[in-house]
């Protein structure tokens, strides 16, 4: 006879066979790889968070230099002009800079995964929401940038 609730049953069931009939869409986890996926969600998210400062910032000082710019007299010599381009031109801009350790980042944790002989998967819905997020936040700084030059 099949038992109805599965809580009186959960005493007459094996333990694996009960978390396959309680939640089958849910796959039990190594600890180690919960851990580790955790790990791999608060980097993307730090990383996020930084380059969303950095974007931030990188407006404010544009903001405050075309304020400069247009408090600035007409009649500035053209030396001092191709030198603040020469200026910016070889300034590292820090969108790149963040995209870079991004993919740096996510590469390293994939080998760290490897390395411990833990499967890829397929990222998780946090995963791929983090992964547009950091997209959409670099291809604004490379407008931006695009924008100055």
């Amino acid at each position: 006879m099949w038992c109805t609730y599965t809580s009186f049953c959960a005493d007459k069931i094996p333990g694996s066979l009960y978390r396959l009939i309680s939640d089958p869409l849910k796959k039990p986890q190594d600890p180690k790889q919960q851990q580790q996926q955790q790990q791999q969600q608060q980097q993307q998210q730090q990383q996020q968070q930084q380059q969303q400062q950095e974007v931030q910032q990188q407006q404010e000082e544009e903001g405050e230099e075309q304020q400069q710019n247009s408090n600035r007299s007409s009649n500035c010599s053209s030396k001092s002009s191709s030198n603040r381009r020469r200026a910016n031109s070889n300034r590292t801009e820090p969108g790149t800079a963040a995209a870079a350790a991004a993919a740096a980042a996510a590469t390293a944790a994939a080998a760290a995964a490897a390395a411990a002989g833990l499967p890829q998967q397929a990222p998780t819905n946090g995963q791929a929401a983090a992964a547009a997020a950091t997209a959409a936040a670099t291809a604004a700084a490379t407008e931006l940038l695009q924008q100055q030059h």
